[in-house]
C-alpha cells in the first residue's frame, strides 16, 4: 500500500502528522464539498492543515482532489489548482472547527519507515494527545514516554519468541 499523505497540525510552533482519530476534525462532504481521490498517495482525496491558535482548533489549509472543474468557493476563499500535485488548494481558510474529540498527533518520524505500527505506539519521538470540546483545547497530554514503554515491552515479546 502506498504511504498516504498525512494531515498536518500546527501547535506551539511544530509541525506534528496528524495520526488516525475518530471523528475525524473535517470532512469536506459535510460542508458541501466531495472529494475525488487523484492518486493512491491520497485515498480519501483531501487532506488539511490545522492549527491550534490562542487555544483554538482551525482549519487553515485544504487540499482536495475535485477533478477537470474548479470547486466552489469554501470560508470565503477560492481554490487555486496546485500544478504539482493536481489538488485544488484552499488557503488561509481560518476557519474555527468546533470539535469535540481527541486527536493524536506525532512529531520526529522514526526512520527508516517502520512497516509495523502498532496504533496504540505510533513511530514517532514525541506523541502529544490534545482533547477539544467544541474546537476548544482542554487538555494536553504527552505520551511520548507511555508510547516508549508500550515500544520496549513489544521488544521483549518478540526476542523471547
Amino acid at each position: 500500500m502506498t504511504q498516504q499523505i498525512s494531515d498536518v497540525v500546527r501547535y506551539e510552533g511544530a509541525e506534528y502528522d496528524l495520526l488516525p482519530a475518530e471523528p475525524w476534525p473535517f470532512d469536506p462532504s459535510r460542508n458541501g464539498l466531495h472529494p475525488v481521490p487523484i492518486n493512491t498517495a491520497c485515498h480519501a482525496g483531501f487532506f488539511c492543515e490545522y492549527a491550534v491558535r490562542s487555544g483554538l482548533f482551525v482549519l487553515e489549509t485544504l487540499a482536495i482532489g475535485w477533478g477537470k472543474r474548479r470547486p466552489p468557493p469554501f470560508n470565503g476563499r477560492r481554490a487555486v489548482k496546485d500544478k504539482e500535485g493536481g489538488y485544488h488548494v484552499y488557503s488561509g481558510l481560518d476557519l474555527h472547527l468546533r470539535y469535540t474529540g481527541s486527536i493524536t498527533v506525532g512529531k520526529g518520524r522514526l526512520w527508516p519507515f517502520i512497516s509495523y505500527w502498532r496504533s496504540d505506539a505510533p513511530p514517532y519521538q514525541m506523541v502529544l494527545k490534545l482533547d477539544f470540546s467544541k474546537g476548544r483545547l482542554t487538555s494536553i497530554t504527552d505520551i511520548s514516554n507511555l508510547l516508549e514503554i508500550l515500544k520496549l515491552k513489544d521488544e521483549d515479546k518478540y526476542e523471547d519468541e
